[in-house]
């Protein structure tokens, strides 16, 4: 449940709520899935229920979302390399790469073809081998940046 109030000791300074059935492991946000804790009994829930390692945890949770699709990092980014690989100036990207142009080079066609990242700026060099990187999977093709 949600409250204002520690439901062990009655505290209302640092809570924090605690999934009783972790989310990577199927649990939600629902309120009869979340205890309302301070800082003090939230870590020894964790230290009862989980004492051997809390990042296997973590990996085992960013595996599960990577699975359903969710991407974990920088919300501004593209979030799926499905997504990315349709983007007409990833395809312009990987063409010039094809021919053997340099990130420089590719960064000044894509500019002269109107490509504009999501700021509304031209592309940074670093900006393509980015691109480049992530979205190789997506299109099968081998990344041998120079």
């Amino acid at each position: 449940m949600f409250l204002n109030f520690c439901v062990f000791c009655g505290t209302e300074d640092g809570i924090e709520h605690h999934h009783v059935r972790p989310r990577s492991e199927g649990g939600g946000d629902e309120p009869t899935n979340i205890l309302t804790v301070c800082g003090t009994h939230h870590g020894l829930l964790h230290d009862i229920r989980r004492p051997a390692n809390i990042s296997t945890l973590i990996k085992n949770g960013l595996a599960a979302a990577r699975a359903r699709g969710v991407y974990a990092g920088n919300p501004n980014w593209v979030k799926t390399e499905r997504l990315m690989a349709s983007a007409p100036a990833v395809k312009a990207a990987w063409a010039a790469h094809a021919r053997g142009l340099s990130l420089r080079a590719i960064a000044a066609e894509l500019a002269a073809a109107g490509h504009l990242n999501a700021h509304g700026r031209t592309y940074a060099a670093q900006s393509i081998r980015r691109i480049l990187a992530t979205s190789r999977s997506a299109l099968q093709q081998p990344l041998s940046v120079t």
